[in-house]
């Protein structure tokens, strides 16, 4: 059984994951809005959308975490 000390790191940790994913996720928006991008943003939206895949990926363990243990 998982400590109220250690539920509560992973909600802090689940919580801030989601807020710099939404985050992430208006700037790959914002730069998609364009036709035409150059190499440059472009570069950029990519890196962006590997960044924000990341964060999902460790919402989706520490939320399992959480689950598994509460």
């Amino acid at each position: 059984m998982m400590q109220n000390s250690e539920k509560l790191n992973l909600k802090s940790q689940i919580e801030q994951l989601e807020q710099e994913h939404r985050l992430l996720d208006e700037r790959i928006r914002l730069l998609q809005t364009g036709k035409y991008l150059p190499q440059e943003q472009q570069e950029e939206l990519k890196r962006l959308k590997l960044e924000k895949l990341k964060k999902k990926q460790r919402l989706y363990r520490l939320k399992g975490l959480l689950a598994e243990k509460g």
